[in-house]
């Protein structure tokens, strides 16, 4: 039988690691949310698809202009070079962002590969249960339903699943893995 709070913290890794799951689909739809953006940015910019003020004043002849700036460009110029520069700005912000987001995707991967290798080593009652139960967040008498079986069943199915997942993760002090739920078994 294994310990209470070794059971809570091995439950607690499995709810974490469906809870990662659900997150990386978030975060990976808005990966591609922002590589759609980056790419609108990026082809306007090549095109120069800008649409500057029409309140914008062009040069009149009918009387004498004075230029008021130094730099000898119009109101024009001005208008379309800072439209380009928070162009520009807004292409750098979206390919950070998207690059942040990536990294943390490639971190959260990384922390439930051990878990998912460990589910996919089960048989498919267990990953059933698994599922079910820290996935879903069914009930044992749900599950017990679902898959035709005693909820006393289930449950202690439940506790050998949790044991033999301690055990696997306690492997690296050197705990040999329960082989109860293997596949070809």
């Amino acid at each position: 039988m294994i310990r209470d709070d070794i059971f809570r913290k091995t439950e607690g890794m499995l709810y974490r690691y469906y809870n990662y799951k659900k997150k990386l689909g978030r975060m990976k739809h808005k990966i591609e949310i922002l590589e759609q953006k980056r790419q609108k940015l990026s082809e306007d910019l090549r095109n120069t698809n800008i649409v500057l003020k029409s309140d914008l004043q062009s040069i009149t002849y009918d009387k004498p202009y004075i230029q008021s700036n130094n730099d000898n460009s119009s109101q024009a110029e001005r208008e379309l070079e800072r439209v380009i520069t928070r162009l520009e700005e807004e292409l750098k912000k979206t390919i950070k962002e998207k690059l942040k987001l990536r990294a943390k995707v490639i971190n959260i991967e990384a922390e439930i590969a051990d878990i998912e290798y460990a589910i996919n080593q089960m048989n498919e009652e267990a990953k059933k249960i698994i599922e079910m139960k820290y996935g879903d967040g069914c009930s044992l008498y749900v599950i017990a339903d679902k898959l035709n079986m005693g909820k006393s069943t289930v449950s202690r199915k439940r506790e050998e699943i949790i044991e033999d997942f301690a055990k696997y993760f306690e492997m690296k002090r050197g705990t040999k893995v329960g082989q109860r739920w293997e596949k070809n078994k």
